[in-house]
């Protein structure tokens, strides 16, 4: 007899339409991947970047959040993806997920609404694998 342990992703949070920010989960919680579709064409200049902040609510537009804990660049009419691994990562307030025109080091306005399509796969519960 085998005892097994499922890792990674037990649950899933889909925006079901397109948005430029979601809460996903408020409390403890462990990150496993973000998958990102920027429906925006693939014009020059439509380039969006996915910022992932350990929070419980989204930054407001225009603010200094604070330095997001991951961030990557998805260009026009594209797919993008950051998976953390087996392991996922820790995050203890939260995970939100904010789409911007700019890079993290610049958050500025957020991207307009209606402009990509978010899934998330996390798991509850702080520290648990």
């Amino acid at each position: 007899m085998f005892n097994v342990k499922i890792i990674g992703p037990e649950q899933w949070a889909n925006s079901g339409s397109m948005l430029n920010t979601m809460t996903v989960v408020a409390g403890a919680a462990r990150l496993y991947t973000v998958v990102v579709y920027n429906t925006t064409g693939g014009t020059p200049g439509t380039d969006v970047y996915i910022q992932v902040f350990d929070s419980s609510a989204p930054p407001g537009n225009g603010s200094t959040p604070g330095t997001p804990v991951m961030a990557f660049r998805v260009g026009g009419d594209s797919q993008g993806a950051l998976d953390m691994g087996i392991g996922g990562r820790a995050m203890r307030l939260g995970i939100c997920v904010v789409v911007t025109s700019g890079p993290p080091s610049e958050l500025g306005a957020i991207a307009i609404a209606g402009q990509c399509l978010i899934d998330v796969g996390y798991r509850k519960g702080g520290t648990m694998l």
